[in-house]
C-alpha cells in the first residue's frame, strides 16, 4: 500500500462515515419504526440496491473465487440456486410481507399464530437470529476481512485493523439507524462492484485476454472447470446440483426472505414497491456480480498460482496487491471496506431489531424511551461477540455450508405457512430444534460426510418431526383469520380460512407460478447467458 492507496482508502472512510452521521440524524426521532425500518417510506430502486449491496459482503469474493477454484465454475450452483427462492420472494412474497405490517419477521409469529406457542416462538427466533446466527454471519465477514488485511497490510496484524474498522462500523451505527444504513448502501455498492469489474479486467487482460485464461482453467483441472453445469469427476457432482436446486432453497431457515432482505421489504413505500425492489435485487445479484469474481478466480491461476495453492479464498486479495498499481489499489480496498461495512451496519442494525422489538419491547416492562439505550447496548455486544466468532474460523466456505445447514429443516415450515393455514407455531418450533440437534449431531459425528448428504440428513429429519406436529397441533379455521384478513394470502391452503370468517376467497396461486417461473427463466437465463459468451471457447 503506497501513500496514495491510504489517501483513497482514507477518503472514503471519512465520506462514509459522513454520510452515515448525515442521515442517521433523525432516525433515532422517530421512534422504533423509525430507526430500523426508516419509516416505511423507501422506493424500489433504493431498497432493492440496499439488499444487493448488503449480500455484497467483503467474504462474497473470496468464497466465490475458493468455490472456483476449488470445485470448478460450476460450483457457485451452491449459491445460484437460491435464486429460486429470492425470485418467489419477490413475486410471491414481497406482497405479503409488506401487507402485514410488521417491524421484524420475528414479530410476524404472532401475527400469524395464535395461543401460547406464538409468542415463545418469537422470542425463539428473534434471539436466535440476533445472536448466535447474525454473530456467526458476521464472524465470517470479520474473517474475510482479515485475509485482505494479511494480503495488503502484511506489516499490521490482521485482527487489529479489523477491530479498528469494526469500531469505526460501530461508531456511526449506534447513531444512525436504517436510513443511515440503506444511503451508505447506496454508495457503497458501485464502489465495491466497480472496483471487481476494474480487478477482473486487469487481472485478465495481464493474463493474456480470456484465452489464455480460460487454457489456464483447463490445464488445472480440464475441461470441467469452465462448464456452467457439473462436470463430474474431482469437481461438482451432478448429485449436488440436484440437492441445491431440488432441497437446498426449500430447505434452508431464509426460504420465505429471510432476516435482512425481509427488513428491506418492510421497509418498502408500498407493496408494489417492495415488488419491484425484490426483483431489482435479484437481476443485480444474480446476473452483475458473478462473473467479475469468477474471472479473477481464473486469472488468479496465471497471475498467483503459489497463492492458490495455499488459500484459493485468499487469491483473491493476492490479486489486488500483485496485479493493481498504485491508487487503483486504494480504490480496491476501498471496495472491500465498502463491502464489509455495508453488511456489518446491516447486521447490527437488524440483530438489534430483533433485541428491542421482539425481546426487550415484548417481554419487559421498559419504557419507550429506554429502548434506544438496548439497542445501542445490543449493538456493541454482537459486535464484540462477532469478533469472538471470527477469530476462530478459518475457512469462509465451510462456514457459509455450516449456517445453511443449521437452518436446512426449518424452510419448508416457513415457506408453507403463507400457502396453508395448518402450519402452526409448534410446527415451526420442531423444525428449528430438530434442524439444531441434526445439524449438531451430523457435524459431530459424521463431519466427513459430503455436504449434500448432510444437508439431505437435516432436511429429512427434521420433516419427519414438524410434519406429525403439524397434524397434531391444528388450530381451527377461525383463529388464523385476522392474518388471512390482513394479508390475503393466494391459494386453496386458505379456501377453509376464508369460508369460515366470511371474508372473499383467497386469489389464484396460478399468475404467481406463472410469474415465479417467467422471471427465474431471466434471472438464470441471464447469468447462464452472460458466464457462456464470457467462457466459451
Amino acid at each position: 500500500m503506497t501513500t496514495l492507496d491510504f489517501a483513497v482508502v482514507a477518503v472514503y472512510l471519512a465520506a462514509i462515515v459522513a454520510v452515515g452521521w448525515w442521515a442517521g440524524r433523525r432516525d433515532a426521532r422517530d421512534g422504533v419504526e423509525g430507526f430500523f425500518l426508516a419509516g416505511r417510506k423507501l422506493p424500489w430502486w433504493l431498497l432493492g440496491t440496499s439488499m444487493v449491496a448488503t449480500t455484497l459482503a467483503a467474504d462474497t469474493p473470496l468464497t466465490v473465487v475458493g468455490l472456483t477454484l476449488s470445485k470448478g465454475v460450476a460450483a457457485n450452483w451452491f449459491w445460484w440456486s437460491f435464486a429460486v427462492s429470492h425470485v418467489l420472494v419477490s413475486v410471491g412474497l414481497a406482497r405479503l410481507w409488506r401487507r402485514a405490517d410488521v417491524l421484524t419477521d420475528a414479530e410476524l409469529c404472532e401475527l400469524r399464530y395464535r395461543g401460547r406457542a406464538a409468542p415463545v416462538l418469537r422470542g425463539l427466533k428473534a434471539f436466535y437470529f440476533a445472536v448466535p446466527i447474525n454473530c456467526f454471519v458476521m464472524g465470517w465477514v470479520l474473517l474475510a476481512m482479515a485475509k485482505v488485511s494479511a494480503a495488503v497490510l502484511p506489516e499490521l496484524h490482521p485482527w487489529l485493523v479489523v477491530a479498528v474498522l469494526l469500531a469505526v462500523t460501530v461508531a456511526y451505527s449506534l447513531r444512525s439507524g436504517f436510513s443511515a444504513v440503506v444511503l451508505t448502501d447506496l454508495l457503497q455498492f458501485p464502489i465495491a462492484l466497480g472496483g471487481a469489474v476494474v480487478l477482473a479486467w486487469i487481472a485478465v487482460d495481464q493474463a493474456g485476454g480470456l484465452p489464455a485464461v480460460r487454457a489456464a482453467a483447463v490445464a488445472y483441472k480440464g475441461e470441467g472447470m469452465l462448464a456452467l453445469f457439473p462436470a463430474g469427476g474431482e469437481l461438482l457432482p451432478w448429485h449436488a446440483l440436484a440437492a441445491f436446486l431440488g432441497v437446498q432453497w426449500w430447505a434452508q431457515k431464509n426460504a420465505d426472505g429471510g432476516g435482512v432482505l425481509i427488513q428491506r421489504l418492510l421497509a418498502a413505500r408500498d407493496e408494489r414497491e417492495a415488488e419491484r425492489g425484490g426483483l431489482w435485487f435479484c437481476v443485480a445479484h444474480y446476473i452483475l456480480r458473478p462473473w467479475p469474481w469468477i474471472l479473477a478466480a481464473l486469472a488468479a491461476l496465471v497471475l498467483v498460482p503459489d497463492a492458490v495453492a495455499t488459500d484459493p479464498e485468499g487469491a483473491y486479495a493476492e490479486l489486488i496487491v500483485r496485479v493493481l498499481p498504485s491508487g487503483l489499489r486504494g480504490l480496491l480496498v476501498a471496495g472491500f471496506l465498502a463491502a464489509f461495512m455495508s453488511t456489518m451496519d446491516t447486521q447490527l442494525n437488524w440483530g438489534a431489531s430483533y433485541i428491542v422489538n421482539d425481546l426487550a419491547g415484548r417481554f419487559t416492562a421498559l419504557p419507550p424511551d429506554r429502548l434506544p439505550h438496548v439497542s445501542r447496548l445490543a449493538v456493541a455486544g454482537m459486535a464484540l461477540l462477532a469478533l469472538v466468532a471470527g477469530s476462530a474460523m478459518d475457512s469462509i466456505v465451510g462456514a457459509w455450508q455450516l449456517i445453511v445447514a443449521f437452518g436446512a429443516g426449518s424452510g419448508a415450515v416457513v415457506l408453507l405457512r403463507w400457502y396453508w393455514w395448518r402450519i402452526t407455531a409448534e410446527a415451526e418450533i420442531a423444525a428449528m430444534l430438530a434442524s439444531t440437534v441434526l445439524a449438531a449431531a451430523v457435524y459431530r459425528w459424521a463431519p466427513d460426510v459430503a455436504y449434500v448428504w448432510q444437508l439431505l440428513i437435516i432436511a429429512g429429519g427434521s420433516a419427519l418431526v414438524w410434519l406429525p406436529v403439524t397434524l397434531w397441533a391444528c388450530p381451527a379455521p377461525a383463529e388464523v383469520g385476522p392474518f388471512y384478513q390482513r394479508v390475503r394470502p393466494p391459494g386453496p391452503g386458505w379456501s377453509a380460512v376464508a369460508y369460515s370468517v366470511s371474508a372473499p376467497p383467497p386469489s389464484s396461486l396460478l399468475r404467481d407460478v406463472v410469474r415465479w417461473l417467467g422471471w427465474l427463466a431471466v434471472v438464470l437465463g441471464g447469468l447462464l447467458g452472460l458466464g457462456w459468451i464470457l467462457l466459451r471457447p
